[in-house]
């Protein structure tokens, strides 16, 4: 996945669903925002209908819209194409935690079968964790690991959130606030999840403390584009 034709439309897709949801009690402004939605998100998935964020972010929309159908074809449109790169690229890092997000905060949480997904979810998030243990315990790629050492730290972050594992999350925001201040990403992606999480200060309602975290990893799944 890289971000090549479609991203622009992408982009502005993901913000204005975001202000659709923003203004969910003002129908005019909701109408407007989500009418710029969809035709953002039609023209990226036009120009690369193979780049699963595309149809992960379509699913989304058209559910909060209320056209299941259509979302549960988006969503299903995504996991082909997340499952198609894990077949080439099955130990990839970034490809299986990908995937584990959008199995456990996708549009899958709204279906009977949500347990099957989940449990797709922690298997996914558990092999992403081994590949990135290799990569540090290997001493051949240790050059490998400190050049994308930051970007591994934000993938622990979201797998342990997936995970609930809030124990090795705790210690990692920890070792963040040591290490790292704004404007670093590991700077935002801990006070995010601090402030919209643990404090409940996110955009828009949420039922809960797992709905919430569900939204973060969506938030954080939707710019990440190798």
């Amino acid at each position: 996945m890289c971000r090549d034709n479609g991203y622009e439309d992408y982009r502005h897709a993901w913000s204005r669903y975001n202000d659709a949801l923003k203004a969910w009690d003002d129908v005019p402004q909701k109408t407007e925002a989500f009418n710029d939605t969809i035709k953002a998100i039609n023209l990226a998935t036009t120009k690369d209908a193979e780049n699963p964020s595309y149809w992960l972010l379509d699913s989304r929309i058209y559910r909060s819209r209320g056209g299941v159908a259509y979302a549960k074809n988006f969503f299903a449109k995504a996991c082909a194409l997340y499952e198609q790169l894990l077949e080439k690229d099955p130990t990839s890092v970034t490809y299986n935690l990908q995937y584990a997000i959008a199995c456990y905060a996708g549009d899958a949480q709204f279906y009977a079968d949500y347990s099957s997904y989940k449990a797709k979810a922690v298997q996914h998030t558990h092999v992403a964790l081994q590949m990135i243990d290799m990569l540090e315990k290997d001493s051949e790629k240790k050059w490998f690991f400190d050049a994308v050492e930051e970007e591994f730290l934000e993938e622990k972050f979201l797998a342990y959130v997936i995970l609930h594992d809030y124990k090795s999350l705790e210690k990692l925001r920890e070792q963040i606030g040591n290490n790292y201040k704004e404007p670093d990403n590991l700077y935002y992606m801990k006070s995010d999840y601090e402030n919209l999480v643990l404090r409940g200060k996110w955009h828009w309602k949420v039922n809960n403390k797992e709905s919430a975290e569900k939204a973060f990893l969506m938030y954080y799944l939707h710019d990440w584009m190798n």
